[in-house]
């Protein structure tokens, strides 16, 4: 951070600083994804910057000026939507940016601002627009099912599933941003679940280090009853998606300590608190009945 003495956001730091000091940041810079390639993200009128982190270790984070200060990002291209990824442990993040109204002048060498006034801008974020979820569907061709994703606009918070090309339309004012976490909806015993994050965290996503179906045996054995078990870096108040309210949440490595939550069944969203135990490591299991 930047930010001169006596002028810190401390709102703002709280959503990228853990309790002890680290940062859930990208293991990558932020890639352009594959239609932002060749648009003109500041002079066009019409593109909006998109960035994407796929999974493997955490989300882009972007510095960006107001578009009075006159900075970018990139040297503008000819011009869609422009868009970047790099990695999460377990969890895709889509960004998407307004930066329409100034830009470099090679010829004057200087940033100018060429339109006071950009109006608003919509944009669509896809599943697909995560690289490793696009590969893995390549890979798979026609013999895979469709997939299914937990998609929450952290601006916006709405929770919603996604098929693996179906579109969310998000709009921005200028001079404004909207990260979107993509998360694999995984299902065992009939139940889909998907773990979003830290919900009060820039990269929430970056919170889950890893999910899957709890075994049989993880299960008391009863093959009729599901289980997901997930590891978090962190603390504090969780989100994810499940398609029915759980029997009960629990902190496998906290002696089995049982975590209260509430569900929203309208729209699938489980919440409950992380405790901070020794590392910030923590082992959840989500059981169902």
């Amino acid at each position: 951070m930047s930010d001169k003495p006596g002028e810190h956001d401390f709102e703002l730091l709280r959503r990228l600083v853990l309790p002890d000091g680290s940062v859930l940041r990208a293991s990558q810079p932020a890639r352009p994804c594959r239609e932002s390639l060749f648009t003109d993200v500041l002079r066009d009128g019409k593109s909006l910057l998109k960035v994407s982190c796929p999974p493997t270790e955490s989300i882009p984070v972007l510095f960006f000026g107001h578009q009075d200060d006159g900075c970018i990002l990139f040297p503008p291209s000819p011009s869609s939507d422009p868009q970047l990824w790099t990695t999460n442990a377990y969890c895709g993040v889509v960004g998407l940016f307004h930066l329409q109204g100034s830009s470099w002048d090679r010829g004057k060498r200087k940033f100018y601002v060429h339109d006071k006034a950009p109006k608003p801008l919509t944009g669509q974020v896809r599943p697909r627009d995560v690289e490793t979820f696009a590969a893995q569907s390549s890979q798979a061709g026609n013999r895979q099912q469709q997939t299914a994703y937990a998609a929450y606009p952290i601006t916006s918070k709405e929770l919603r599933v996604l098929g693996h090309d179906e579109p969310i339309g998000i709009e921005l004012p200028t001079a404004t941003g909207e990260l979107v976490v993509i998360s694999p909806l995984v299902e065992a015993g009939g139940v889909q679940f998907a773990p979003i994050g830290l919900e009060d965290m820039f990269n929430c996503g970056g919170a889950v280090r890893s999910c899957a179906p709890l075994p049989a045996a993880g299960r008391g054995g009863k093959p009729k009853d599901a289980g997901f078990c997930f590891s978090v870096r962190g603390c504090g108040r969780f989100l994810c998606y499940s398609s029915r309210e759980p029997l009960r949440v629990l902190v496998a490595n906290g002696g089995g300590m049982e975590l209260h939550c509430g569900y929203d069944a309208a729209i699938g969203a489980l919440r409950f608190d992380v405790p901070a135990v020794k590392g910030l490591a923590c082992e959840l299991q989500v059981l169902f009945r």
